[in-house]
């Protein structure tokens, strides 16, 4: 067994292990990192309205390109075609603002406004079950999920790792702060 390693390979091997453990999750989604990514920042970040007494989370399409440009390092033309094709699946709709709307919310510019639909809702809720079985993993006693291979325990990035996880765990639960996000119907058309 061997319990000393290297800071540099363990950062390596922490790397390596998680990403595996998302990209799977991502598969089985079947949406890219960017679009699920794209999913949660408008659930996230979106402003709440209500429409026909249905809550939707609004976002402004412009503001949402160039934060996925930036966050993925892509060009415009890749980011549009990823909000296109998530439009095309059902994931999110546009929301036509009022000209009130607009001025109140947004101010001028563009003001091509995007929303979840139920299915995005339901893409983005199936995800964060998924992470969330992934952070209980990582955090369970047992778990040699971050374990190195021929390592009877973790190095100093993992315990530290671990440790940080188990904390936001203890602080999100006494908060009463929940993983899972709300479900709010959507405004279909």
């Amino acid at each position: 067994m061997r319990d000393k390693f290297h800071v540099s390979f363990e950062v390596l091997h922490l790397v390596s292990t998680i990403s595996q453990r998302f990209n799977v999750i991502f598969e089985r989604s079947g949406l890219s990192r960017e679009k699920m990514y794209a999913l949660s920042y408008i659930h996230a970040f979106g402003i709440e309205i209500s429409v026909d007494n249905i809550a939707i989370r609004i976002f402004q399409r412009s503001r949402l390109v160039k934060i996925i440009m930036e966050v993925f390092r892509c060009d415009r033309t890749k980011t549009n075609k990823l909000i296109n094709e998530m439009r095309k699946a059902g994931l999110i709709r546009v929301y036509e603002l009022t000209p009130e709307e607009k001025s109140s919310y947004y101010g001028d510019g563009q003001n091509e406004t995007l929303y979840l639909t139920e299915k995005g809702m339901a893409k983005l809720s199936a995800v964060i079950g998924d992470l969330t079985t992934l952070l209980g993993d990582l955090i369970s006693r047992d778990s040699r999920m971050l374990l190195p291979p021929d390592a009877s325990q973790l190095g100093f990035v993992a315990s530290k790792i671990v440790w940080l996880l188990k904390r936001f765990v203890r602080s999100a639960r006494s908060a009463d702060v929940t993983n899972e996000p709300t479900i709010v119907l959507t405004k279909e058309g």
